[in-house]
């Protein structure tokens, strides 16, 4: 280890493998790559069946930086769960294995994380495919915070926003801020296998006092077709529902409320996309679910208080309507 090794301290890089061997190169040289040299890279192997495992091992027989970790199919949250659990580092990272990350990205987080003493750094984005850049507010709708220093009720404001989105990927962490998650019942819930980012970051503030915003665009993040979130899948949608039941539950100061039950909305509304509701007895039973409790939330809301959208879609929902329009148009896109 090189004297510059040693006044670093160690960052722990958790990356969750299933079926990568595509993109899984691209994902671990731009982390090797990276300026910062005092890294650990953790491949979780999540029960794939493709060539991922060979891969992951030849990473780590090729570097001493990586370790590789196998386990059977249990999904992202738990992949994420057990890497930090095998994790060193008094800083943390996720990143998902078909993504990228710019060379200089660990050592200017890190930079701000010690300058300004903060729990977390949050920072941004941009959105590729194998096309080339594609546009960020197709996953995030507004601009990055303009904020460097911001509280956790400041954090939870950028992300009911809809500025830095639902990325546990886009943040730097201090250990201490997992631990506490970890011992109140783990980072990340395991039973979800969609939207689990959304359980965590909206169960982050808890845990956070100050946080810094890096509007450097560091992480790229692959559009891939065949991510889970894009395919027909009712079990993902069943989690995808159980994780908006979950935030709905958490409380906020009042002047966020209802943009957090906007962002609830957009998110049920979502699920109409992910699975077909006339398939069987329990996709209509799903589907009932999502739709009452749409109809739920927009009764909190007084008629205007929500968007002219969410309005409209809520009348739908009334109307039995909205669920057959999805299926509609998901069979004119195809």
């Amino acid at each position: 280890m090189d004297k510059k090794t040693e006044k670093q301290s160690l960052v722990s890089i958790i990356v969750p493998t299933y079926n990568a061997e595509q993109y899984l190169d691209e994902c671990v040289s731009s982390l090797l790559d990276q300026t910062y040299s005092n890294i650990e890279i953790i491949l979780i192997n999540d029960g794939s069946s493709d060539r991922t495992e060979a891969k992951c091992m030849e990473w780590a027989a090729r570097s001493n930086k990586v370790i590789y970790h196998k386990q059977a199919n249990r999904g992202p949250a738990a992949s994420r769960n057990k890497g930090f659990s095998l994790s060193k580092g008094k800083t943390v990272m996720f990143v998902d294995a078909d993504d990228r990350l710019d060379p200089a990205a660990i050592k200017t987080l890190v930079d701000y994380k010690t300058t300004y003493q903060a729990d977390l750094v949050c920072f941004d984005m941009y959105l590729f495919d194998d096309k080339g850049a594609v546009a960020r507010n197709s996953a995030v709708a507004n601009p990055f915070p303009g904020l460097v220093v911001a509280s956790a009720d400041e954090y939870r404001e950028a992300v009911l926003n809809q500025q830095i989105g639902h990325f546990s990927v886009l943040h730097l962490f201090s250990r201490t801020v997992l631990e506490r998650m970890m011992e109140e019942g783990g980072i990340y819930r395991e039973d979800l296998t969609l939207y689990e980012d959304v359980n965590f970051i909206h169960r982050l503030p808890e845990y956070i006092q100050k946080v810094v915003f890096c509007p450097n665009a560091f992480y790229g993040y692959r559009q891939n077709s065949a991510s889970l979130t894009k395919r027909n899948n009712l079990e993902a949608a069943a989690s995808g529902y159980k994780s908006v039941c979950s935030i709905d539950e958490i409380e906020v100061p009042d002047y966020q409320q209802v943009r957090k039950n906007e962002l609830e909305l957009n998110l049920l509304f979502y699920l109409f996309s992910v699975f077909d509701e006339h398939q069987d007895i329990a996709s209509q039973q799903l589907s009932k679910d999502i739709s009452n409790k749409i109809l739920d939330i927009s009764k909190r809301n007084s008629p205007n208080g929500l968007s002219r959208l969410n309005r409209l879609r809520c009348t739908l929902v009334k109307m039995r309507l909205y669920g057959s329009l999805s299926a509609l148009l998901r069979k004119i896109r195809s």
